[in-house]
């Protein structure tokens, strides 16, 4: 229950801030090194898939987001975490939580051939952006590599990183950029 999480005084917020303190312990041994952290929390925040998608209320889920950007940064006080909204490949815009509460904008797509798709990758890049005005646009998880030269050459969008995430039939295929 989303709503009952974003609601102070619940039991369920008291165990959400009770489970991030947890997770903070950890986030600050990195803080106290020095070490930044690309912290992708609610990945494929609006895919239905996790339990962190309210597509009842994409606000719940967008308020969440918030919570814990708020007791991170503003509780906790930690400074280090890059903060990467990451959306499914629909990106639905509802589940955004403001441009206050992100660094990164990024997608996860799967099924479209870099190669082949262009624009399908260029169709997300641009909707990111229009999405997240002004933030640097990530590609978060792939099943395909994009190609550095099409990147480098405006053909293709040009990602500010790229994280391939490959399941069994991608392990087998070659890279032939």
């Amino acid at each position: 229950d989303i709503a009952a999480i974003v609601t102070p005084g619940t039991a369920e917020h008291d165990i959400a801030i009770s489970e991030m303190s947890e997770m903070a312990d950890k986030l600050q041994v990195f803080e106290n090194a020095g070490i930044p952290v690309l912290f992708r929390p609610l990945h494929e925040i609006d895919g239905g898939w996790f339990w962190w998608t309210d597509n009842g209320n994409p606000a719940n889920t967008a308020a969440l987001w918030r919570m814990m950007y708020d007791y991170y940064v503003n509780t906790r006080k930690l400074d280090n975490l890059i903060w990467v909204y990451s959306a499914s490949g629909s990106l639905k815009s509802d589940f955004y939580p403001g441009s206050d509460y992100v660094d990164i904008a990024a997608v996860d797509i799967y099924g479209a051939d870099y190669r082949n798709g262009i624009e399908s990758w260029q169709t997300a890049f641009n909707t990111l952006e229009q999405m997240a005005p002004g933030k640097m646009i990530a590609l978060s998880e792939s099943g395909d590599i994009p190609d550095p030269e099409k990147m480098a050459s405006g053909v293709t969008p040009a990602w500010l990183y790229v994280l391939p995430w490959w399941g069994t039939p991608y392990r087998e295929r070659p890279v032939d950029w």
